[in-house]
């Protein structure tokens, strides 16, 4: 009991997380809508509130610069957030152009994912928002037979939770909002607690979780070295 609470918390934590960002995605278009909204205010006449008008209005001819400084701001780093997405979706793009299709694994909500080896990639990795693959170096033939089954039984699970758009949803909310740190906490926090819920996925195979243990500790040593498709990709 105690073990199905705590898988069914972490997926809610994720679910949470998602749909925190995908709120964020909404803010711009809302933004704009309400910004067209106009409202009548009455104006006094009275004389003592000229030099105010006049300090106001001569305060609102710097905006316009203001404005533009900041805009070009935030699209430099916009730019520069979308081409590490767009850098990091080419590269797993070439690894699985250049790998080998091997075979297919079925999805929970029965969904064929293909299987691609390749001498590029040095972990399993899900990748792609809508035709998703599971890509796996080329070593993983040498491993035995339980754990090729934990690697598919794990992305598996990140493919029957749509993991990849959520993810892809969650890179572009950091784009938008680069220059605030809560947004990449989110970010941060939802690739955890998927990553996660599918660990629990896969230990309720039955896995014994210090098999399991010593697979998570080669991810993590994996990790550090494919640090330019980590944004677009979710690990084993």
């Amino acid at each position: 009991m105690i073990s199905g609470t705590r898988r069914s918390c972490q997926r809610y934590r994720a679910a949470a997380w998602q749909a925190t960002l995908i709120a964020s995605l909404l803010l711009p278009p809302l933004s704009f809508l309400v910004s067209s909204w106009t409202i009548a205010l009455p104006v006094a006449s009275d004389s003592s509130l000229l030099p105010i008008s006049a300090f106001s209005a001569a305060s609102a001819g710097s905006r316009p610069v203001l404005n533009q400084l900041l805009l070009s701001v935030w699209g430099l780093g916009f730019l520069f957030v979308i081409a590490r997405i767009a850098i990091g979706n080419w590269m797993v793009w070439q690894a699985a152009k250049a790998g080998t299709h091997r075979e297919e694994v079925v999805s929970r909500t029965g969904v064929k994912i293909p299987v691609i080896e390749s001498a590029v990639i040095q972990m399993p990795l899900l990748w792609g928002a809508t035709n998703t693959q599971i890509l796996v170096p080329v070593g993983l033939r040498e491993s035995s037979a339980a754990e090729r089954a934990l690697v598919r039984a794990h992305e598996t699970a990140h493919a029957g939770q749509r993991d990849s758009l959520f993810q892809l949803l969650a890179q572009l909310a950091g784009a938008i909002y680069w220059f605030h740190p809560l947004i990449w906490i989110a970010v941060a926090k939802l690739r955890r607690e998927s990553e996660m819920a599918c660990d629990d996925s896969v230990l309720r195979l039955g896995i014994l979780p210090s098999s399991y243990a010593d697979l998570l500790l080669e991810a993590a040593d994996a990790f550090s070295t494919n640090a330019s498709i980590v944004p677009v990709t979710l690990f084993r």
